[in-house]
């Protein structure tokens, strides 16, 4: 009987030690899932933040280029206008 006691303790002696060790991996795998995690919301956070920035700047550049092309046609209109327009005569008559 002794052979089975000695079994039966060296059996509840390694389920110790494998239970320890797979509580302990269990924590370890929790933490950097809640690791994981936050780093997923801080980059989450970081692109909608980029992604406002970005709107902004495109939003300006958009109004940019509008009074851009604002001013270009009136400059083209006064060019086309001045064009037509008979040249001015001088005060002198032949």
């Amino acid at each position: 009987m002794s052979d089975s006691t000695n079994i039966t303790g060296t059996f509840i002696d390694k389920l110790k030690e494998q239970s320890f060790t797979i509580i302990l991996l269990v924590a370890i795998m929790y933490y950097m899932n809640v690791m994981f995690t936050q780093q997923i919301a801080e980059y989450h956070k970081l692109l909608d933040e980029k992604d406002k920035e970005l709107a902004a700047i495109v939003t300006q550049e958009r109004a940019r280029l509008v009074d851009h092309d604002k001013y270009l046609r009136d400059q083209r209109d006064q060019y086309v206008q001045d064009l037509i327009r008979p040249p001015a005569t001088s005060g002198c008559k032949k």
